[in-house]
């Protein structure tokens, strides 16, 4: 009960202050809150301190989205921004020489996300101008990137969908022509090809015109591979762009590695060995990167702007949470004595869970896999571990698989025969999760009903109660006449 006290406390009080620094113009006085905040973030002796103004940043830029934040808040902590996340300076603002880049994963995601929110007033509007003059000095290199768009089919643009109405209509228009070159495009024909290379690259120049934002900071790595491919003069600009991307992702670097890792599912979708094989390696060296990268897929940490119309936050789950993953995260998690660590690889075991519920194959491996990160989990959800861990590990326990009638009389005879209510409530939350398609999914859970357990009997009340109110309202839209 403190807990939750604690917690809404501590969102209480990120309310009013958010509220406060929202109502802060461009030229206020420095108060003695925004000095605080500052010399939090230059604390890197205690983490949590950094990264309790990180959050606060955070969640007041959060509250102004898709207004542009307010400039106070650009001008105090911009260039702090950048020296955390050790990014480039961008026009006028340098990195601030009071802060070297933080090697916190946490930190730097905090950091990165505070810089996404700034919107066109942060970084990625600023850095538009920087790369519309980059390529009016070198035009070759957007024919080069007009080519190489052609090769891959798929526009390898370095900007953001625009929210203007009028922007986006222009925007709308230009990927229409896209699709149209590009239905139109064979690979043979010296002088057709020029042509089409030509067309793109209009294309990519009219996108830079109607944009608002740049993809941050994916630019500057596409940026950088366009420079070293043309540099190279390399026909296999793929395996160059490769060669850089794992070269990015061995320096650990937390802000760079997860756009790294998106960079290559985008771009290389049909090339994952190497990718997946520096992932099984960074996890068995215990590199934190990798192990958060994994654990915000279950916790919703991600962010994903500028990614949107790029990747399903569905498929990256499919294609990093695999077996080999979930074998390195059981045998290394009873070795962890950090909380922060065991969360990660708690999640990472729910999200995995999360994966084999949603694939529709059953075998007798998945079903060995399923048992193994049930038990861990069981232990890490129970007294003396701490709070957080339990939290986390108990939501591995929500995620159990519930595919077919089996396994659902499987959660079911755990939730009846465990005496901790925690436990309980979190393997009847995995029940919730039932394909209620299935005649013999629904024959077991009318069963369940019937439990003395009363959650047991409550929670398949609710879901047959859901069932019979979904076939009553697809009834009555069947029995509406047609227009």
């Amino acid at each position: 009960m403190q807990e939750r006290y604690d917690k809404v406390e501590i969102k209480r009080i990120e309310d009013v202050v958010t509220r406060w620094l929202l109502s802060l113009d461009a030229d206020a006085y420095q108060p003695p809150l925004i000095a605080a905040l500052q010399a939090w973030l230059y604390d890197g002796v205690h983490p949590t301190h950094q990264r309790a103004a990180l959050m606060l940043l955070t969640s007041t830029l959060q509250a102004v989205v898709p207004q542009p934040p307010p400039p106070l808040l650009i001008k105090t902590f911009l260039s702090s921004l950048l020296a955390l996340t050790n990014l480039p300076a961008v026009a006028s603002f340098q990195l601030d020489s009071q802060l070297t880049a933080t090697h916190d994963p946490t930190s730097a995601d905090l950091a990165l996300l505070s810089l996404s929110l700034m919107g066109n007033a942060g970084p990625a509007g600023l850095m538009l101008a920087e790369v519309r003059d980059y390529f009016q000095r070198q035009p070759a290199l957007l024919h080069t990137l007009a080519r190489y768009s052609l090769e891959h089919q798929h526009l390898l643009t370095l900007t953001v969908v625009p929210q203007s109405k009028e922007r986006f209509q222009r925007y709308s228009k230009l990927m229409t022509e896209w699709q149209r070159v590009l239905k139109a495009y064979t690979p043979g024909g010296q002088r057709r090809r020029a042509s089409q290379i030509e067309t793109v690259a209009g294309i990519l120049r009219a996108m830079l015109e109607c944009a608002e934002e740049v993809r941050y900071p994916i630019s500057l790595y596409l940026l950088e591979m366009l420079k070293r491919s043309g540099q190279q003069n390399s026909s296999d600009w793929q395996n160059c762009w490769q060669d850089f991307l794992a070269e990015q992702l061995q320096k650990h670097d937390p802000v760079s590695y997860q756009n790294c890792v998106f960079l290559w599912l985008t771009l290389f979708p049909t090339a994952l060995e190497e990718l997946t094989a520096l992932l099984h390696s960074d996890l068995l060296q215990e590199q934190r990167y990798s192990q958060q990268l994994l654990a915000s897929l279950s916790l919703n940490r991600i962010d994903l702007r500028g990614w949107l119309d790029l990747l399903d936050l569905r498929d990256l789950e499919d294609t990093l949470l695999t077996p080999q993953i979930a074998e390195i995260v059981l045998a290394a998690l009873p070795g962890v004595t950090d909380t922060e660590h065991a969360i990660d690889l708690c999640a990472i075991l729910a999200a995995r869970l999360d994966r084999i519920h949603r694939d529709a194959k059953a075998s007798q491996a998945l079903d060995i896999e399923v048992e193994k990160i049930r038990a861990l989990a069981l232990q890490y959800s129970l007294p003396p571990t701490h709070p957080a861990i339990r939290e986390v590990a108990q939501m591995a326990l929500s995620r159990l698989p519930v595919r077919n009638a089996s396994e659902i009389e499987r959660v079911v005879r755990l939730a009846k025969t465990t005496s901790d209510l925690e436990i309980r409530q979190a393997y009847t939350n995995a029940l919730a999760r039932t394909n209620t398609q299935s005649p013999e999914n629904i024959a077991v859970l009318e069963k369940a009903q019937q439990s003395t357990v009363m959650a047991v009997s409550k929670a398949a009340q609710a879901i047959l109660d859901h069932k019979r109110k979904q076939d009553q309202a697809l009834s009555q839209e069947r029995r509406q006449p047609r227009r």
